[in-house]
């Protein structure tokens, strides 16, 4: 496996020779439990042509798939993520709604592709909608075949290259970053797909969750400008997504076309990002000099803030999702923010722009909460 990002090479979609590079004064984090798996310096690289950006990974190669391919890894119990569907303002599952997303377009018996399909939780959704579907999954790690019985209707494999079409539809959910060799990659998607096959994409947006910059073990970051440039260079024409429910991802669905399309303008969100990472840490110095702080999240906001806070000014963290009270992270229990007390203080890692959510728990919790 070779490494994507070099500060020494060209950009690995486009081929330019001069890449924007930043050293970041964080560390890296490991996505699989947010602990830290390098120091800073964190190098970060866009590519000034078609907007492409990566880092330099902590956790790569050999390494990452080791970290990926155990049954530890494999059996965590990780809660499926509830999401706003626009439409009725109902709370539904995520790969329900990604369905509802897909829907339009397949037959009564479709044949669907997904990479990166950890416990099957996407494809049993597209199973549920239609019975009679094809349905294959690969993940790197072994371990996952244990969700998938011989009766179960879901072909698991680990082998990429043993992966037979067409395919009406291939899914990357939250796997794309993962994958050194993006070109190679889109390339064998593109000789998977039937004639009127769709790709469909979903990745973090960084102009919304800039932390996830700081994640050690990914090698790509996308948002909307850059993941519909990178998809252009690989000959599909793209469409982005909007009123998703997911509202700090990009979702797009792509279809291969001749000729390609061209390359669209370069927005820069490596700075960006930083930018926004700066304020929040300037911000921290700022608003809470003085300790302790509950800090929302267990993911990779949560870890960058309280990293940033230190043990002394930490008082641990916070999280509405179900099954995560008494779970450790970083080496603190994980609350439910029903436990605050008027006295707690709680930061909300969630941008200067989450006032609902802002609203919602002074309303709904006790103490005083920040947004940072």
């Amino acid at each position: 496996m070779t490494v994507a990002w070099r500060l020494d090479g060209a950009c690995p979609v486009c081929g330019w020779g001069t890449m924007a590079v930043m050293a970041l004064p964080w560390p890296q984090f490991q996505h699989l439990d947010f602990t830290v798996a390098a120091p800073a310096p964190t190098h970060v690289l866009e590519c000034p042509r078609c907007g492409a950006a990566g880092c330099i990974p902590a956790i790569r190669g050999t390494s990452l798939q080791l970290a990926f391919d155990t049954e530890d890894y494999a059996l965590r119990d990780l809660p499926i993520h509830q999401v706003m569907d626009p439409a009725t303002g109902q709370q539904v599952p995520a790969p329900d709604r990604q369905v509802d997303l897909l829907a339009g377009g397949l037959t009564v018996e479709p044949a669907i592709l997904d990479i990166g399909c950890f416990d099957g939780r996407l494809l049993k959704s597209f199973q549920r909608r239609w019975p009679r579907a094809r349905l294959v999954g690969f993940d790197v790690s072994r371990h996952m075949g244990s969700y998938f019985p011989q009766a179960g209707g879901i072909t698991f494999t680990t082998d990429l290259g043993g992966i037979q079409g067409p395919f009406d539809l291939v899914t990357l959910s939250h796997s794309v970053q993962y994958e050194p060799d993006l070109n190679g990659l889109l390339q064998r998607v593109a000789g998977w797909l039937a004639p009127m096959g769709r790709l469909f994409i979903q990745v973090p947006d960084l102009l919304s969750k800039p932390a996830s910059l700081l994640l050690g073990d990914l090698h790509h970051h996308f948002c909307a400008g850059s993941l519909g440039n990178v998809l252009a260079w690989n000959g599909f024409a793209a469409d982005i997504l909007a009123d998703t429910g997911f509202p700090r991802d990009v979702l797009a669905v792509a279809r291969p076309v001749r000729p390609s399309p061209g390359l669209g303008p370069v927005t820069a969100m490596l700075p960006q990002a930083v930018a926004r990472l700066t304020a929040m840490t300037e911000n921290l110095r700022a608003l809470v000099p003085d300790g302790p702080w509950h800090v929302l999240g267990s993911t990779i906001d949560a870890a960058f803030v309280g990293t940033l806070l230190g043990p002394r000014r930490l008082a641990g963290f916070l999280d509405e999702a179900p099954g995560k009270t008494g779970e450790m992270f970083l080496g603190v229990p994980v609350r439910h923010p029903r436990e605050l007390t008027g006295d707690d203080r709680t930061l909300l890692p969630l941008g200067p722009s989450a006032t609902q959510v802002l609203d919602r728990f002074r309303a709904s919790y006790g103490g005083t909460f920040q947004l940072l």
